[in-house]
């Protein structure tokens, strides 16, 4: 589509619709997403378990008490989440917390960004 350039104060612009952020949000994620398909299936499996636990931060304790995982086990996979920028590791001086930053994008095989949600 041809939008008409416009003018306001010597700067020139596009004026874009709802419409149009729409697609350049599902374009954005078909080219620069990931998908689930990129894990492999052991820290898809994490993944999933960590939404069960329906809590935004954890400690890697929480997490071994409701996955009953071992030690080694979540480490391996809960590193792959973080690489993938699924889980943000948040440091206290007391104990390392965990932040799931994953909502259950992309279960549709769709490939998605997080935090580029559509237009409300």
């Amino acid at each position: 589509m041809k939008k008409p350039l416009k003018n306001y104060n010597g700067i020139d612009y596009i004026e874009v619709s709802r419409e149009d952020i729409q697609q350049a949000t599902q374009l954005a994620s078909e080219l620069l997403g990931i998908s689930l398909d990129d894990l492999s299936l052991p820290a898809r499996n994490l993944l999933q378990l960590l939404l069960e636990m329906d809590q935004k931060t954890f400690t890697r304790k929480e997490v071994m008490n409701h996955t009953g995982w071992t030690k080694t086990r979540l480490h391996i996979h809960l590193t792959e989440l973080i690489e993938m920028e699924l889980v943000l590791p948040e440091s206290t001086k007391k104990n390392q917390l965990y932040k799931l930053l994953y909502n259950g994008e992309g279960q549709d095989g769709r490939r998605f960004m997080l935090g580029l949600g559509g237009v409300q």
